[in-house]
């Protein structure tokens, strides 16, 4: 890994509320229990305008539900004056709303990321507490005729792969034809380590190859997976079919440092699943963009850092695939390590 890259913050997330209009079962942020703490406007413009003067081109909005909070029509509208590309990853029920589509249309928001959490009413309140789907559904319809650019995100749980035609039948009906897959990771709350029932990397691995993938290329729709395991739990062809086909994405920021994530305080979270752990906070370790690139520079430093980006086990030092792979999710080292990780 390039450690001058990983110093530069490339893309930039705001986590602008911990508030949330559903539970998920598996939401890395399930300890709030849908409440929490929203970002103030006064640190959303502080914020914006530190990133304004880094090399940061987007600014991906996210929660809690980010929709919900009083100020995103306008924290949108700030983060395009300066000049940046606002995004927003949301469960896009408020999108519901026509008129509230258009106002985001009209502030700048440049793409909705849609994260769909079931694919019938009683999967929505089973997931999340609500019966949510139809109105989900409408969202996306709104948003497909709307200028916003769209993406539909699905988190894979051991119950969506046992309704995985109505995840086909529902991939096939939408207009919008973007979509990537993820799938439960671990979260440390507190120093302890929380996963509920979710799959464990061999059988995400299993199922991407023998089930997911070939469904997909059928249902011939544009989608990228997340692998956030040690790629040798698949086999070497498959991974390089893969590649080939540019469907492959990791959202780890713990492992690249390319992108900076604020919480409601703004302290900066090395990892959104590591949300009670931050390793600095604006106004305290930097104020400005100068002083924030200088601390960055010191953490990549620290023995937290090395260690984290360090290869977790022998096999994965002398592995061909580290530089790309890098062994995935460290929560899973942490919840599982190496005898459930690496295969035989």
């Amino acid at each position: 890994m390039n450690k001058t890259q990983q110093l530069i913050p490339l893309t930039s997330w705001l986590t602008i509320n911990h508030t949330c209009n559903l539970k998920c079962v598996w939401c890395y942020q399930q300890q709030f229990s849908g409440n929490g703490k929203s970002m103030s406007k006064e640190l959303i413009v502080e914020l914006v305008d530190l990133l304004s003067n880094l090399p940061v081109k987007d600014v991906i909005l996210i929660g809690g539900e980010p929709t919900i909070h009083p100020l995103f029509l306008k924290t949108v509208k700030i983060i395009r004056d300066k000049g940046l590309m606002p995004r927003v990853v949301s469960n896009s029920i408020c999108f519901n709303n026509i008129d509230f589509v258009k106002k985001a249309e009209n502030v700048g928001l440049n793409m909705v990321v849609s994260s769909v959490k079931g694919f019938s009413e009683d999967e929505y309140e089973k997931a999340t507490g609500i019966r949510a789907f139809e109105r989900v559904k409408k969202a996306i319809e709104n948003l497909e005729s709307s200028k916003i650019n769209h993406r539909i995100s699905i988190t894979i749980t051991p119950a969506t792969i046992l309704s995985w035609e109505k995840v086909i039948a529902f991939v096939k009906s939408c207009k919008t034809k973007d979509f990537c897959f993820s799938f439960e990771k671990p979260c440390l709350v507190e120093n302890e380590i929380v996963f509920k029932d979710g799959m464990l990397p061999l059988k995400i691995a299993e199922c991407i190859e023998t089930l997911i993938y070939p469904t997909l290329i059928e249902a011939g729709v544009s989608f990228k997976i997340d692998l956030m395991f040690p790629q040798c739990q698949l086999s070497k062809d498959f991974v390089s079919k893969l590649e080939s086909e540019e469907r492959v994405f990791s959202g780890c920021h713990l492992l690249t440092c390319s992108s900076i994530i604020f919480d409601p305080d703004g302290q900066v979270l090395p990892c959104n699943h590591l949300i009670t752990n931050p390793i600095g906070k604006y106004k305290v370790d930097f104020t400005t963009a100068e002083e924030y690139l200088a601390w960055r520079k010191s953490y990549a430093s620290s023995e937290s850092f090395i260690i984290s980006n360090s290869a977790p086990c022998e096999k994965c030092v002398n592995c061909e695939r580290w530089t790309k792979c890098g062994a995935g999710c460290r929560l899973f080292w942490l919840f599982q390590g190496e005898k459930v990780l690496l295969p035989p």
